[in-house]
């Protein structure tokens, strides 16, 4: 019989799911949709710190930090399947292109065209980084 602290071992996820790296389609599926899911929290976390600090108060204080636990454990719970250098690698790099676009789209942040260049440079290398992958 298992105890209860044997089956949670990555920010709460049991470690019982059949996660880990393995030929089965469906669990490198679950990877791509949780690191997905990390890339989202990642760009909406780092929005929220703008957003927070222009109201001033504990409450909007409190959403980047349960942000980042979820961020945090998304992207543990994505490595679990992928390869961690190649996660990290996609999940910064589509997390800085989003917060780029984010804070141009919400709070009116000036991007200039040499910016818009190296993000292009960005997202090129995030997808070279997949396509040369040995788990693309």
């Amino acid at each position: 019989r298992r105890s209860v602290d044997a089956l949670f071992c990555s920010f709460g996820f049991p470690q019982a799911v059949p996660f880990y790296p393995s030929p089965r389609k469906g669990v490198l599926d679950m990877a791509w949709f949780a690191l997905s899911l990390a890339v989202v929290t990642e760009i909406l976390w780092a929005l929220s710190l703008k957003w927070a600090s222009s109201l001033g108060n504990w409450q909007a204080a409190a959403v980047p930090i349960a942000l980042s636990f979820v961020n945090m454990g998304l992207l543990a719970l994505a490595m679990r399947g992928l390869p961690a250098g190649m996660t990290y690698a996609l999940w910064t790099g589509a997390g800085t292109v989003g917060v780029v676009l984010g804070g141009a789209l919400f709070f009116g942040d000036k991007v200039s065209l040499p910016q818009l260049f190296f993000i292009a440079l960005i997202i090129i290398g995030s997808v070279g980084t997949k396509f040369f992958s040995s788990q693309a």
